[in-house]
Parts: C-alpha cells; structure tokens; sequence
C-alpha cells in the first residue's frame, strides 16, 4: 500500500510517497519528506560536506545496508530513494539557470554538488529506514547536514 505524506492511502505511487506495510517505518520516512520539503534549493549544497574519513563512511554505509536488506527493509529503502530521486531531479532543474525557477533562474550547482547532495540524502534515507536499530552515534554520522530533519530518538 502507498502512503502519502498526508498518511493518506494512494492508489498511485510518487514522489512524497512511499510503499511500505511497516506503518513505523513509512512514518518516519514520511515526516522527513515533510520536512524536507520545506528546505529552499539554496540550502541544499550546504546541507552536504567533506566526509573526514571516507573508507568509515564506506563501512558504516555498507553495514547499514546490510542490516536494511537482513530486515527485509530493502523495498521500502529502495522506494524511499527513488521518492527523494524524483523529487530532488525536480528540484535542481527547476533551479538551475533559464528555468524561470527559484531566485529568478539565476542559481547554479555544479556537478559535485547534484551528486554531494544525492548521496548525502541516501545516506540519510539508511539511517530514517534503521531508525532505532542503528546505534545513535552512527545514524547522526549518515545523516549528516539533514539531521535537523528528523525527529530526534529520546
């Protein structure tokens, strides 16, 4: 079953929608696409930065895939990126130069940036998807810039 961010069911799958029979889990998805709709494009290049140590980064990543694909949680994962996917492809065209966009068409991202910004979002879908199950230590190191997104553990 598809749920929109509205935690309304959908017949049709996109962008701010996830398939999931985990309630939990679509939930936590859910409320960081609310949340992270409302950041300006602007902001989106600022949200990513230089990993220290690149080859923990790596590990950490890998492990957490592991442990979503052990949990079954692969599909609801694979959604969840793609949702981000569609929605970030909108985003950074309908800002880049002549599109008449946000800021008058007038901003620019570099290559770097389109691909910082995908890959910190992945990042950040692995440790919504976890949730609990990743220690808290590690699920702040992959949600880097966006952790201000995402309601905090007690």
């Amino acid at each position: 079953m598809h749920f929109r961010s509205s935690k309304t069911a959908s017949s049709q799958p996109g962008p701010s929608r996830i398939e999931s029979r985990r309630p939990e889990l679509a939930g936590r998805v859910l409320t960081f696409f609310d949340r992270l709709a409302t950041v300006p494009p602007e902001e989106l290049p600022l949200r990513t930065w230089t990993v220290t140590v690149p080859e923990a980064r790596r590990r950490l990543r890998s492990d957490a895939d592991i442990q979503v694909f052990e949990l079954g949680w692969d599909r609801e994962l694979a959604d969840a990126q793609r949702s981000v996917d569609a929605w970030l492809d909108r985003m950074l065209a309908y800002a880049q130069p002549g599109a008449g966009g946000w800021l008058g068409g007038r901003m620019r991202f570099s290559a770097e940036d389109h691909v910082a910004i995908r890959l910190g979002l992945r990042d950040a879908l692995l440790a919504i998807v976890l949730g609990d199950r990743l220690a808290e230590r590690d699920s702040q190191e992959l949600l880097g810039g966006w952790a201000d997104l995402v309601i905090r553990r007690r």
